[in-house]
């Protein structure tokens, strides 16, 4: 895309733009050209039809092969085949799910443009965020623990066992680990109503520490994405010297590289060693690099993005879906990633809306107990 073109991750905001994609074949820009023209349909209000259906519908097939699919990766957003568009992000049903008329409308779209002052970053990493949470909550945080059941033993009260050798009593218990990990304490509690079963996706990242003369191909800007359709393993590439000032001035090169999709399990069960000689070979190719890199560091995440089918998806978003309401009369908040959606900004979201709900539950156990 030309410089000069606004885009939403990497979408063009405006049918004009489409035409300076590069890689697009024309029948595809002119399909996209026209849909964002003329076609308005509210398939955002049928949660049957995944976001990836309503940018095809809007956008046509290459655009969100080639430009969407990119720049929403799995373990952020979730898997767009399996979303519906108002869950997985609100702001294309805005952009795109009408035809681009109206008053005003350029200067109400471009407010949603990619570029600087659309993401925020904490100066110390995200310790930062560790240690402000451990102010908070010291003396009463237990770590390295592995929850191995958790039952009711009275109307008010929840016996959690953990490391199968102690047991910690409690009034109420908020539930926010991997709902594949969920499954294995929490399908004791009631028999009347499951976690529905959930597929999960592994990724993995690989930290590179290179010479900066051994890069002959540098990449612009602070990095890239690769499509699905493409031969390559990497989905993304982020130079952090250029994403983070404390490394503008160093020495070396110092890049991350994300891999993993959904359906695509294969290169996160090989061994270590072997991910990484494939990963670095990647690398090695895309970056032209002219000697070997100076370290390799792989972290692999195994089942670490759940995906839930729309069937399922369309179930929980019910105001008064069963499992939130047979748990929660027995004091237990379920949440999670993938369970109303990813990433950190939904992490928050989800853990004030799980405490308010847990904080009024034991306020009115406590209402109810009281002599008065």
């Amino acid at each position: 895309i030309d410089d000069g073109m606004p885009t939403y991750h990497g979408i063009p905001l405006f049918p004009n733009g489409i035409w300076q994609a590069n890689g697009l074949t024309f029948d595809a820009k002119l399909r996209a050209f026209m849909n964002s023209l003329f076609l308005s349909k509210n398939l955002h209000e049928n949660p049957e039809y995944s976001t990836d259906n309503f940018l095809e519908f809007r956008l046509g097939r290459e655009v969100v092969d080639y430009m969407a699919e990119p720049y929403y990766p799995d373990s952020v957003y979730g898997s767009m085949e399996l979303m519906p568009v108002k869950l997985f992000d609100d702001n294309l049903v805005t952009i795109f799910g009408r035809a681009h008329i109206g008053k005003n409308k350029k200067e109400q779209l471009l407010r949603f443009a990619d570029g600087s002052g659309q993401e925020y970053t904490f100066k110390g990493g995200l310790t930062t965020l560790i240690k402000s949470l451990a102010q908070h909550s010291e003396g009463h945080l237990y770590v390295n623990q592995k929850v191995k059941s958790l039952s009711s033993v009275a109307e008010d009260l929840l016996l959690i066992e953990l490391n199968g050798r102690e047991s910690m009593r409690a009034g109420s218990v908020l539930v926010t680990t991997n709902p594949q990990e969920s499954l294995s304490f929490l399908e004791g509690l009631t028999s009347e109503v499951a976690i529905p079963k959930v597929e999960s996706t592994s990724v993995g990242t690989v930290f590179f520490k290179i010479n900066k003369t051994a890069v002959k191909n540098p990449p612009e800007g602070q990095g890239f994405v690769i499509p699905r359709k493409s031969s390559y393993h990497t989905t993304k590439v982020v130079v952090l010297n250029n994403k983070w000032p404390l490394l503008e001035q160093a020495e070396h090169y110092y890049i991350l590289v994300e891999f993993g999709r959904r359906l695509e399990e294969t290169l996160i069960e090989l061994a270590d060693a072997l991910v990484m000689e494939i990963i670095k070979n990647e690398v090695k190719e895309i970056l032209t690099l002219a000697e070997e890199p100076l370290q390799v560091i792989f972290y692999r995440w195994e089942k670490a993005v759940p995906h839930f089918s729309l069937q399922q998806r369309q179930e929980m978003l019910d105001d008064d879906y069963p499992v939130d309401r047979e748990y929660a009369k027995r004091g237990v908040f379920v949440g999670g990633n993938g369970m109303t959606g990813y990433g950190m900004e939904n992490a928050i979201i989800e853990g004030k809306r799980l405490a308010d709900e847990a904080i009024r539950y034991m306020k009115e156990m406590e209402k109810n107990n009281s002599p008065n």
